[in-house]
Order: structure tokens, then C-alpha cells, then sequence
């Protein structure tokens, strides 16, 4: 009971509108375990659930519980990253040789990414009309880095996220990505995220605000000749803060993970049809929003200095 008065009293200090389960290993018929992993915001249950059934009644769990506070969405990810969780572009670089980290002046790196996309789109006219809400999102759904995260509210896509590990290489001034499977020995994780943006912005389709996060839809907000967010069921998550450091941890959104074996995981979704890698990439032939991407969206001017490579690795590209 001090555990879950302490969990508790750390969201409230900390403003946070999201009720984190601390019991859910008592709530089903099949065992679970539940270890915790220490975070920015406090300490974070992870239940290793065995079957899809308590992994059904795990999500439905946090949905039912912060019912009146916020939506509750999914992220799948194959590693919990030491208890962070920050978007690309305000992800710190590791130190050569250490295990330190350089430090980021996070309103320098924010202005420095949105600098750079506009310059970039002001290249590309065809983009000149769309609202910034909705086009960093859409760029950062292929490859361009920004501050907002990619959340789902699709279990099968989440599971799938967690069950798949992704490399690059950079080649020609393009990112390419290599997409394997995870051994099974391994582990995936579904992060239970809770936004309080539940009402729709009249003004812009598919776009919800709350008082701390804004949530984009990009299958009401973009058209689906960019097939890749529609495939994925596809959302995008950023904190709404004046202050530019709260935009690198999003730990204190997460209600629960769940930690799921990669040999049941990959048995519960399969790898063929609607899950597979062609359908949730889906080449440029089909996706044509992606294709006029790669043709028109440009490197900004100001990077000419900058190398290929280290300009990627900082900002991303079209991958």
C-alpha cells in the first residue's frame, strides 16, 4: 500500500494527469511477473505477461483506469533504454570510450531541427501549405527527426514495433534500414502512454490538444496517397511545455509496459499479410506521398558545411 501512496504522490508533485498501475499482477488468471524500472518521473511497473489474453486485459486495464483523466495509446519498443524516453532529435550523443553522455542545450537543439525543416520545405512547395502541426509529424513518420514521439492505438502494431529491431546505413545522402526479426530469446515491450489531448482542434483535422500533450492522427490529418502512416496506424505524440527540457523525457506519460517474449510474440501476430515488413513499409510504388518525399524534400542550405553522414545522424532524411 506505501508503494502505490508513493507512485501516487510522485505524479501529483510532478503535475502529471495519468494513474499508473501498480496491482495488475493480481488482476488476471494467468501469472504475471512485475519488476520495476526506475525513471525520470519515478519508478514504472513492467508485467511480463505470457499469453495475448493478459496482454489484451493489461491495455484494457489502463484505458478503464484513467478513463476520466486522458486516452491511453501504444508504443512498442525492443529495449526500455535504461528508463528513458526521449524523440529523436533530443536523443544525447554518447561520449566515445564512456558511458557519459554530452550534454544538450535542448532549446538550441529544438530551434536548431525546426530551423532546418523549414528551410528544407521552403524547397519544396508542394508543402508549403501545410499546417507545421501536421507536417513535422509526417516527416518524422519517415525518418526526419523531431520532438514529437510515434505512438499507435493498434496492439498488433505495437506488438510488431517491439518484436523487430531496426539498423541503418547511410549511402548516397539516404538513410537505409534494415528490419529484422528478434531472436527469441529476446524481449519486446508495449509502453502504455497516457495523453490528456482528447479534444479535437476544429480548425485542424485529425489534430487534439489537451493542456500538457497534442496528439496528431495522421490518418484524419494527412491523405492516404502517404500510405506508410495509415499502414502503421499511424500517431504522433509532443508535450506542450514552455519550458524546452520537458520536451526530452516523456517518462512521466507511461501508465504500465508490458514485457512479452519474442518466441510468443511473434507466434501471437504472425509475419505475413497486413503485419508484415511490405505492408507497414510500403515501397514508394504504392506509397506515393513517400515518393514525391524522397524527390522533393531537400537538404537545408545552412548544412552545406555540415558532412553528409553527421547531418543525418543529427536531423535525419527521408529513409
Amino acid at each position: 500500500m506505501h508503494g502505490q501512496i508513493f507512485i501516487f504522490m510522485i505524479l501529483e508533485k510532478e503535475g502529471v494527469l495519468v494513474i499508473r498501475l501498480t496491482d495488475f499482477e493480481r488482476k488476471t488468471s494467468d501469472p504475471v511477473t512485475v519488476e520495476y524500472i526506475s525513471t525520470p518521473s519515478g519508478n514504472v511497473p513492467v508485467y511480463g505477461v505470457r499469453s495475448f489474453h493478459s496482454l489484451t486485459q493489461l491495455i484494457g486495464f489502463g484505458k478503464y483506469m484513467n478513463k476520466d483523466q486522458c486516452n491511453v495509446y501504444l508504443r512498442g519498443q525492443t529495449s526500455l533504454y535504461g528508463g528513458h524516453m526521449s524523440p529523436s532529435a533530443l536523443r544525447p550523443k554518447k561520449i566515445p570510450g564512456t558511458d557519459d553522455f554530452e550534454p544538450i542545450n535542448y532549446e538550441k537543439r529544438i530551434s536548431d531541427y525546426k530551423n532546418r525543416i523549414h528551410e528544407s520545405l521552403v524547397q519544396t512547395k508542394s508543402f508549403n501549405k501545410w499546417n507545421k502541426n501536421t507536417i513535422e509529424p509526417l516527416l518524422q513518420h519517415y525518418g526526419v527527426r523531431t520532438n514529437w514521439i510515434d505512438i499507435v492505438d493498434n496492439v498488433w502494431v505495437a506488438l510488431w514495433f517491439s518484436l523487430h529491431n531496426t539498423k541503418s546505413t547511410i549511402v548516397d545522402a539516404r538513410e537505409y534500414i534494415h528490419i529484422s526479426e528478434s531472436s527469441p530469446d529476446q524481449y519486446g515491450y508495449i509502453f502504455l502512454i497516457g495523453c490528456d489531448a482528447v479534444k479535437e482542434d476544429e480548425s485542424q483535422p485529425g489534430v487534439y490538444v489537451g493542456d500538457t500533450t497534442m496528439v496528431v492522427d495522421l490518418r484524419k490529418a494527412v491523405p492516404s496517397f502517404f500510405l506508410r502512416p495509415h499502414a502503421q496506424h499511424g500517431l504522433m505524440l509532443r508535450k506542450r511545455s514552455t519550458n524546452s527540457a520537458d520536451y526530452a523525457d516523456y517518462t512521466d506519460k507511461i501508465i504500465a509496459i508490458a514485457k512479452i517474449s519474442a518466441a510468443n510474440g511473434l507466434k501471437w501476430i504472425g509475419q505475413t499479410g497486413l503485419l508484415s515488413v511490405q505492408s507497414l513499409f510500403p515501397p514508394p510504388f504504392y506509397d506515393t506521398g513517400y515518393a514525391s518525399l524522397m524527390n522533393e524534400y531537400k537538404r537545408a542550405k545552412s548544412c552545406d558545411k555540415i558532412g553528409t553522414k553527421d547531418y543525418i545522424r543529427l536531423y535525419g532524411s527521408i529513409q
